[in-house]
């Protein structure tokens, strides 16, 4: 069997410039666990994982979304995330 076979088409993409929470919205209302991250020519550039977003977002933004701005978090271009 290929991969062409069982891929993902239709695939859902993220700017690297997003913000972490804008991200966790997209997996969670997806139901996905990774979001690539694509430049402004949809050239693939990193992978955003959940585990990536859980390690920099305080536990309190885990577990509940009501009144969240958490300003200073953005993907990083390599799949990874940091804080600034």
């Amino acid at each position: 069997m290929f991969i062409s076979k069982t891929m993902t088409r239709n695939t859902v993409t993220i700017d690297p410039d997003a913000d972490i929470l804008q991200a966790r919205a997209k997996m969670s209302n997806n139901n996905f666990h990774h979001l690539p991250v694509v430049d402004e020519n949809n050239f693939l550039i990193g992978i955003v994982s959940d585990r990536d977003i859980r390690s920099v977002l305080p536990s309190s933004h885990l577990a509940d979304d009501n009144g969240m701005e958490e300003k200073n978090c953005r993907c990083h271009y390599r799949g990874a995330c940091f804080i600034r």
